[in-house]
């Protein structure tokens, strides 16, 4: 796994004084007082009264470990306690979590040989004694890039070792071995490698960032969000993506011809201003006659006033407002995101004002609705709603403010489009989820070839809780068959379609009450030679991909944090009507 330019390993003892510093391409100052920062914050998360007893209600568990964001978020710090030692790795925000826990696992190994694989012997009295030969073999690793193995690190760092012994000794420069030396197994109980299981382990107890870490994911319109379009919608063919918020979009038709943009939430409508709609003329009341006066002589000699008796006038009927029974509008925000080797590479989000269904339209003539920002969220939100485009028959300005009016006359005539659509950049949320996926082939004594796919993921752990169920779809190659063996079980293999499916209804698995996911999901495939060659397998692995669903659960609210009221009368807020769901492509 190939790792970050810029990065460095410190190793402290529990009292806080630093046993090693290797670092590549980052400054040594710059990365003690990194991890002096993290240190503190794990000092002060301490809740137990014995000293640096980091999680009370976990102390039983030998190996704990995290990420913390330091010095104003321009640094993270992936940390592990083992023993007496405290493994810190210090990189940019924006490095893979993947590489951090292979670079500190490869560390850890090659410091817990030197203590017999005991975690509880490691201490830094023990590895000042071989100082030297850890400091060798951490260089080796971080000179590596993380594709070297510890066990490999540990070989050349002995190789370089005995090398300068002997030509202190005048005995010439040996040759280096050409393969590493055993690992040495304990007496007691082995030190046994962390397998796929066990990094997914320590991933739950990582955080997702915001900030720094989302400046190099690109927004759209570079990643096409595919909106959700019903059938009896025409969908034009895919063709370059254009801004979604082009400048001036209210004031001009845009140049991309009506229906050929895909990133158009109403492809059927002309955005040209339509023109005002000519309602029923409404007709004052007034007498049927013209109303004459004439004056006549009395016997007084003085004029009188005759008015003739007017036509009684209709009372003009009285409109009783239509109270809702139910809410017919929600509000739903998608995350789209797309990963290649366990990197974020392009997301966005899309908000959207919808009905409820098909047949809400009928239950009114004009409903108001109002999108509320809350109190802390960021300027992202406010000038998304300040820029979304309202469906330009069906969504109309009210009379105040952020008022909204949903015509559900008009609405009949367009199935399934929204009433109001808005777009936030990468940087507004926290991704919800990230994945890798890899894939590993094994040729066997019997001539086949055993293939073995898996993806590692993991759920926001502030979302985890909201969540109602994870779906998971494999596109398999056409030279694979059936699987041999799935985990976890209950995986549907489509023959025809190629893909290979799981569902996890109900509430995400957590670990630990961090609400992450813990089991990854592997699938093993067994190809004869005759079928294909080991070099048709690699060529077709390239081209896997996969794809992960995550469903909000009902009223959990929306990833933004905005909410929707609305009202025929008077505004009421509707949380069950506001949901969220997240989707992630994983490519090699």
């Amino acid at each position: 796994m190939v790792f970050a330019n810029e990065a460095a390993v410190i190793i402290k003892g529990r009292d806080g004084r630093t046993v090693l510093l290797q670092s590549r391409g980052m400054d040594f100052q710059v990365a003690s007082l990194a991890a002096g920062e993290a240190l503190a914050a794990l000092q002060a998360a301490a809740q137990a009264p014995e000293p640096w007893d980091i999680l009370s209600n976990t102390q039983a568990v030998p190996l704990l470990s995290g990420r913390l964001e330091v010095m104003h978020h321009k640094f993270a710090v992936t940390y592990r306690v083992v023993g007496g030692l405290i493994f810190l790795v210090v990189t940019a925000p924006a490095t893979n979590v993947f590489s951090c826990i292979h670079l500190l696992n490869g560390v850890v190994r090659v410091v817990a040989v030197q203590a017999d694989g005991k975690a509880a012997e490691l201490n830094p009295d023990r590895l000042q004694r071989r100082f030297g030969e850890a400091y060798m073999a951490v260089d080796a690793l971080l000179s590596s890039g993380g594709v070297l193995e510890a066990n490999a690190a540990l070989g050349r760092a002995l190789a370089t070792l005995e090398q300068l012994q002997d030509k202190e000794k005048g005995k010439g420069v040996p040759e280096a071995p050409q393969t590493p030396p055993p690992q040495q197994h304990p007496s007691g109980k082995p030190f046994t490698r962390r397998t796929l299981q066990g990094m997914i382990d320590q991933l739950a107890l990582f955080s997702f960032s915001g900030g720094p870490a989302m400046q190099g994911v690109q927004a759209r319109p570079g990643f096409q969000l595919q909106e959700m379009v019903p059938q009896s919608v025409s969908r034009p063919k895919q063709v370059e993506a254009k801004d979604p918020f082009p400048i001036g979009l209210g004031s001009s038709v845009p140049k991309v011809p009506r229906g050929k943009d895909p990133n158009d939430p109403f492809p059927d409508l002309d955005w040209a201003t339509p023109e005002p709609s000519k309602g029923p003329e409404v007709v004052t009341p007034t007498l049927a006659t013209t109303t004459t006066t004439t004056t006549t002589g009395n016997a007084g000699g003085a004029g009188a006033r005759v008015v003739p008796a007017p036509v009684p006038d209709t009372p003009p009927p009285v409109h009783t407002p239509f109270v809702l029974s139910e809410p017919v509008l929600r509000l739903v925000e998608i995350w789209r995101g797309e990963t290649s080797a366990g990197r974020l590479v392009r997301a966005g989000v899309s908000g959207r004002v919808e009905w409820v269904s098909e047949a809400a339209k009928a239950k009114v003539h004009t409903v108001q609705f109002m999108l509320q920002v809350p109190n802390a969220a960021r300027e992202h939100l406010v000038a998304a709603l300040a820029s979304s485009r309202r469906h330009p028959d069906c969504c109309r300005a009210g009379p105040t403010g952020g008022l909204l009016l949903a015509d559900g006359i008009q609405a009949k005539r367009y199935e399934g489009a929204p009433l109001l659509y808005y777009h936030l950049p990468p940087l507004a949320i926290r991704p919800p989820m990230q994945a890798q996926l890899g894939a590993s082939m094994l040729h066997t004594q019997d001539g086949r070839h055993l293939v073995t796919l898996g993806l590692q993921y993991a759920v926001n752990p502030a979302l985890a809780k909201r969540a109602a169920g994870l779906a998971v779809e494999i596109v398999i190659p056409a030279l694979l068959d059936q699987p041999l063996r799935t985990s976890p079980s209950g995986a549907v293999f489509d023959a025809k379609a190629r893909t290979l499916r799981w569902q996890q209804p109900g509430p995400v698995s957590c670990l630990d009450n961090h609400g992450t996911a813990t089991q990854p999901f592997v699938a093993s495939f067994a190809v004869d030679e005759a079928v294909a060659s080991e070099t048709a397998l690699s060529a077709a692995l390239v081209r896997l991909n996969a794809k992960l669903l995550l469903l909000g659960a009902g009223g959990s609210g929306t990833l933004s944090g905005a909410s929707l009221a609305q009202g025929v009368v008077d505004l009421e807020m509707t949380p069950s009507l506001c949901g969220w769901r997240a989707e992630l492509n994983a490519t090699l």
